[in-house]
């Protein structure tokens, strides 16, 4: 399997795209009116390896249907629709994306169960560091999608 892409350049942090996007994210999240299934199609738009793919199976009938009430966004590729919901599924704000260190020589950190756990349900973008993979090669950084809020959440848990 090969390594996820560099993030490519977008729109997502031009001011006017940004208000329209959330105002695309409210209207979805209204037209759902379910809370888990409107972060589950978030969860899936930021996968890192289908971000240059169509929607998943069970996305593209629900965006269907949404379109059909909302057509003024039916000119919206997929990759349209990924910077649009490229928000954290916990604390609904919009992702950035920063340069973390690569831990040269370090394969795999585990944290104790109840750690990995806590960290994945409410801290799932806090990246400090990534662990080393041939599919790095001499790169000393990579880029990470970033939460602020997780990383607070992340950084008070552990102490």
């Amino acid at each position: 399997m090969s390594a996820p892409e560099e993030p490519v350049a977008n729109d997502r942090n031009d001011p006017i795209q940004a208000a329209i996007y959330a105002a695309l994210r409210e209207r979805f999240w209204a037209f759902l009116n379910d809370d888990a299934r409107f972060r589950k199609f978030i969860t899936a738009c930021n996968d890192l390896y289908s971000k240059d793919r169509e929607l998943r199976y069970w996305q593209q009938p629900v965006w269907d249907l949404f379109i059909k009430e909302n057509p003024e966004y039916g000119s919206l590729d997929a990759p349209a629709i990924r910077n649009a919901f490229h928000v954290c599924h916990v604390h609904l704000i919009p992702l950035k994306q920063v340069e973390i260190p690569i831990y040269k020589g370090v394969w795999d950190i585990s944290y104790i169960d109840e750690a990995e756990r806590a960290r994945s349900e409410n801290a799932p973008y806090s990246p400090e560091f990534s662990v080393d993979s041939e599919y790095w090669g001499n790169r000393t950084h990579i880029s990470s999608s970033c939460c602020d809020e997780c990383l607070a959440w992340w950084k008070a848990y552990r102490g």
